[in-house]
């Protein structure tokens, strides 16, 4: 099998028994992060360098109800945080348990518990959205689906659930191509770390692009979008895009 070809096998679908084994590393991952302020205050803040750039689609609009695919398993993810002005509700699904909060800061826990209850949370998996369709104006989906079972199906369900004119707020983290090539071989040599076990796939910027051109009925809004050379031999960058669903005709 060629390199190019070894690549593009990177994003495929994994077995169930995979998916069981990522999911378990992730909860370990987040055992203690209900107890842990320094974890709590990265996740409040990490991403919010592209809220700025969402407020340019939200601000002025109706209220709107939005849903998140794979908040995580402190129940607060990112709309909660950034958009909440603009969404009147957020409703958002996640595989693992949603982990109490309980710190010694106690202004810092009840700003968190805030935040838990601006979302409803539905334990299911992004494979399989339980809602009608075109149920949302905003779907948000964020550092998700390079640890998921089947990440095709993700995007599809979201475009299903989206509305027509609807948003759709999607980042990942994207290596180069050199970081890939990179990637494969400690994985090789490792691959029961937990870098390797919690992260299926991996992906490049151009690779996800062409999901969604291949999906259709997406029209790109914003994108952050890296230079030629970074995508070649760059570190790992969490790219984002902001799509609109087609309107229909």
């Amino acid at each position: 099998m060629g390199i190019m070809a070894q690549l593009v096998r990177e994003s495929q679908m994994i077995n169930e028994e995979q998916w069981k084994r990522a999911q378990t590393a992730e909860a370990a991952n987040w055992a203690d992060s209900g107890r842990n302020a320094w974890r709590l205050l990265h996740e409040l803040t990490e991403h919010s360098e592209i809220a700025k750039n969402l407020l340019l689609y939200l601000e002025g609009k109706k209220k709107t109800r939005a849903l998140e695919v794979g908040i995580g398993p402190l129940g607060i993810g990112f709309l909660a945080v950034h958009m909440a002005p603009y969404i009147s509700k957020i409703v958002a699904i996640e595989p693992l348990p949603i982990l109490g909060i309980d710190l010694d800061d106690k202004a810092l826990e009840n700003y968190a518990k805030t935040l838990q209850s601006r979302v409803e949370v539905v334990h299911a998996r992004g494979e399989k959205v339980p809602f009608p369709d075109e149920s949302f104006d905003v779907t948000c989906c964020i550092n998700v689906i390079d640890h998921a079972q089947a990440p095709d199906k993700i995007l599809a369900e979201i475009c299903r659930v989206t509305k027509a004119g609807g948003i759709f707020i999607f980042g990942v983290s994207t290596l180069s191509l050199l970081g890939r090539l990179k990637w494969r071989l400690l994985r090789a040599k490792k691959p029961n770390a937990f870098l390797f076990v919690a992260h299926p796939h991996i992906y490049g910027w151009k690779q996800i692009c062409k999901k969604f051109i291949a999906a259709g009925g997406w029209s790109m809004v914003w994108e952050n979008r890296p230079s030629v050379l970074r995508r070649i031999a760059g570190h790992s960058l969490m790219s984002f895009w902001v799509l609109e669903r087609a309107r229909l005709t």
